[in-house]
């Protein structure tokens, strides 16, 4: 039928029908214009991305984005109108350096300032590389691994593909499976080379610190002592050379100098047999001897001295224990101890210790004195005159020892926090205050947020 002449339809199968057309879709035995998605209709070149809906779904334009043009009148982007089986590419870059069409219409011939090396490719072994992309019509120019023709280097030349890319690290052995990475994988801990030149020391070691292990094998200069244990041995916690400023403790050590470890052991343990003994002996002797009052009086303060006396020989063991539990990389626990409760529980039993035994000895020492000047009168001393003080000083002890564990805000100066907002993981009050008010806002305005609740 005549009518069927030149309509875009392939009538005839060979598409001779539509040889004689005002515009050629055959052209020197090749295919010059656009076949529409859907396969029904072959457009003109010239019809491609005119902003007239050519196609039944538009396809002629939909793929056509931001059309600047470059500095040769040629499209930022345009469609491959040749391939093997007359289909098209989507956008192929023009002028990027990159042939992205069968034909290399995009880079090749196209009016580009620097055409591309890659033109000089035997057109062969550039049908090789879109033949073996063909399911993601994704050329593999610049990808870092060279490509093989035909089962063998010998056709194109070993990395053909590879030669001369921009924005690339050429590892300094290339092999079969890598030759380059892209820059933005230099130096991110992951070996992109099979030789590892991506992660060279003598390159990365600025920007970056070597785990001990190798696992993984470097981390962000950013990450060192920031709490969170990056590196798998959390040799990141544990540089050489630290921040961290400490007076009694080292990288392997909660305390240092053995001299001094020693003594915590040796002091708390006969601290501890010491206090305990001087416990029961005046317990014994108060229950079953008769003794003056000024002797009782004296007598409680002991009792209560060897209590207060005994919480400090606790304090020394439990840490000289942690120390030992913390031994030979104490470093990577120093963060998360000196900010646990544990700690603080020992920081208060301290406290308490220390204030009750100055408090009774002061108190001893009163008794002591008044008895010189006033001997009879401390004779017949009644039982209240040295309970309440007793009282009186645990109650002191007690107060200033616990009164900084109370959640309140004025005891609080600094805030160990590991994060990724701050380049430090113990940040101000103030700062704290300042990120959980922003992080607030944020969820408050999601829409996220509104779900979830």
């Amino acid at each position: 039928n005549i009518d069927k002449l030149c309509d875009g339809f392939n009538d005839c199968g060979d598409w001779s029908d539509e040889k004689n057309c005002t515009f050629a879709c055959i052209k020197n035995n090749q295919r010059n214009c656009f076949r529409c998605l859907d396969g029904r209709l072959m457009l003109s070149a010239k019809q491609i991305c005119d902003g007239s809906v050519n196609c039944n779904q538009g396809s002629n334009n939909r793929y056509c984005g931001n059309l600047d043009k470059s500095s040769k009148n040629v499209y930022e982007t345009m469609f491959c109108t040749i391939d093997q089986e007359d289909k098209v590419y989507t956008r192929a870059k023009v002028c990027d350096g990159i042939p992205e069409c069968y034909n290399r219409q995009d880079e090749c011939g196209a009016g580009c300032m620097n055409e591309t090396h890659f033109c000089n490719v035997p057109i062969n072994c550039h049908h090789s590389i879109m033949n073996t992309e063909h399911a993601t019509y994704t050329p593999s120019y610049c990808d870092g691994r060279p490509e093989m023709v035909n089962g063998s280097w010998d056709a194109c030349g070993f990395g053909f593909d590879e030669i001369n890319c921009t924005k690339r690290f050429y590892c300094n052995n290339a092999s079969a499976n890598v030759i380059s990475v892209a820059n933005r994988f230099v130096c991110d801990g992951v070996f992109g080379c099979e030789d590892g030149s991506d992660e060279a020391r003598i390159m990365c070691q600025d920007s970056r610190f070597y785990c001990r292990n190798g696992q993984p094998v470097s981390v962000a200069s950013s990450l060192v002592e920031n709490g969170f244990q990056d590196c798998s041995d959390a040799s990141d916690e544990c540089p050489i050379i630290t921040q961290k400023s400490t007076v009694f403790s080292s990288r392997h050590e909660m305390i240092e100098d053995p001299i001094f470890r020693g003594l915590f052991w040796a002091m708390g343990i006969i601290s501890l047999i010491g206090n305990v003994g001087a416990f029961i002996s005046i317990a014994i002797r108060q229950s079953r001897e008769s003794l003056s009052p000024l002797q009782v009086s004296l007598n409680c303060f002991l009792l209560n001295l060897s209590v207060s006396d005994f919480l400090m020989s606790v304090y020394l063991i439990v840490i000289s224990i942690k120390g030992v539990e913390y031994s030979g990389g104490y470093c990577s626990h120093d963060a998360k101890w000196r900010t646990s409760g544990s700690c603080s529980f020992l920081g208060a039993l301290t406290v308490v210790s220390f204030e009750v035994t100055s408090l009774l000895l002061a108190m001893m020492a009163t008794f002591r004195l008044i008895s010189v000047y006033k001997p009879f009168k401390m004779s017949n001393i009644k039982w209240p005159a040295y309970v309440i003080p007793t009282l009186f000083a645990w109650t002191v002890g007690i107060l200033l020892g616990t009164i900084p564990l109370i959640n309140v805000d004025y005891f609080v100066s600094s805030i160990w926090f590991p994060n990724y907002f701050y380049s430090r993981d113990i940040i101000s009050k103030s700062e704290f205050k300042l990120l959980f008010s922003r992080i607030s806002k944020f969820t408050n305005s999601s829409p996220i947020t509104n779900d979830l609740t």
